[in-house]
């Protein structure tokens, strides 16, 4: 099924395969030694028999990263993940591999990307400055996050006979510990608050735990502050939804799956929009019980919106 040619000091591993169309062609494989020709030889032989032979193509990283956008992200991601995703393949493997083809992506070539990676420039967003002058570890990990995914969908699609990304040489990444505040910080915050909208969305962040996009998305249909409620103790808040910042390509893109409302822009010419969205995850709509003290506060700050 496969053959070795001896050229000149060389050695080619001659065989026939089928491509995508369905036509026969000839592929020719060099090697310096009769060694790793035999190898090979016995590679080929065995993957054709098996038919997990996968045929060359000239399909580059650019153009299978468009087409995994397209049939992979519109169908799994939401509009942070696109947004996200769209701008580490703009910024950070486009311009580095992304006119390497797709089957020229070995666990070599990946590690010398990483290291390539390290002595990038940080790009520069729309709305903010790169806190560092390099791409941080960080990014890096997401960006190999990302191409993991994108490489174990071309090996289901059997342009690859292997994920090169699966176990990349990553820089260390140093997490910093957050400071938590204390009881008497959060006090302190408290009472020099002079903005009550401010004050219930403290009050919120701290009693809930809740996110800022959660605060903002909270609507009074899933307030439950009854006197009713009061007095049982069983005062509580439905985390449904949450408020963010989408591109308007992300939104045109993936259509309105997921998103509840969508705020008009108070400038014409602005690329992104304000959504009110269903949350990432299943587990991040819940209930959540409300102390009474909190309760309390958030009926005052209803009626003072009433008589506004």
């Amino acid at each position: 099924m496969a053959t070795i040619i001896k050229r000149k000091k060389a050695y080619s591993v001659v065989y026939n395969f089928t491509d995508e169309e369905g036509k026969t062609s000839q592929k020719w494989e060099t090697y310096h030694t009769y060694k790793d020709a035999l190898k090979r030889k016995a590679e080929v032989e065995n993957e054709l028999i098996s038919g997990t032979y996968v045929p060359p193509t000239s399909q580059t990283v650019s153009e299978f990263l468009h087409d995994f956008v397209t049939i992979y992200g519109e169908k799994k991601w939401g509009v942070s993940m696109y947004d996200a995703s769209c701008a580490l393949i703009a910024n950070y493997i486009n311009p580095v591999i992304g006119d390497l083809k797709i089957q020229s992506i070995t666990t070599r070539v990946v590690d010398k990307y990483i290291q390539t990676l390290r002595k990038t420039h940080s790009v520069a967003a729309r709305t903010r400055k790169p806190t560092s002058k390099y791409v941080t570890d960080k990014t890096i990990e997401k960006v190999s996050k990302l191409l993991r995914c994108t490489f174990g969908q071309a090996v289901r699609w059997e342009l690859i006979g292997k994920n090169p990304f699966q176990n990349p040489i990553l820089p260390k990444t140093d997490y910093k510990r957050r400071d938590i505040w204390t009881a008497g910080m959060i006090r302190v915050a408290l009472d020099h608050c002079t903005d009550s909208k401010l004050y219930v969305a403290i009050n919120l962040a701290f009693a809930c735990s809740l996110r800022m996009g959660e605060i903002l998305g909270l609507t009074w249909n899933n307030v439950h502050i009854t006197d009713e409620d009061i007095a049982k103790d069983d005062a509580w808040i439905y985390i449904d939804k949450e408020l963010t910042r989408a591109s308007a390509r992300a939104i045109e893109m993936l259509g309105e799956r997921d998103i509840y409302y969508t705020f008009q822009p108070l400038l014409c010419n602005t690329h992104t929009r304000l959504i009110l969205k269903k949350p990432k995850t299943e587990s991040s709509i819940r209930k959540i019980w409300l102390p009474k003290t909190l309760a309390y506060i958030l009926r005052k700050w209803k009626r003072n919106r009433k008589m506004k």
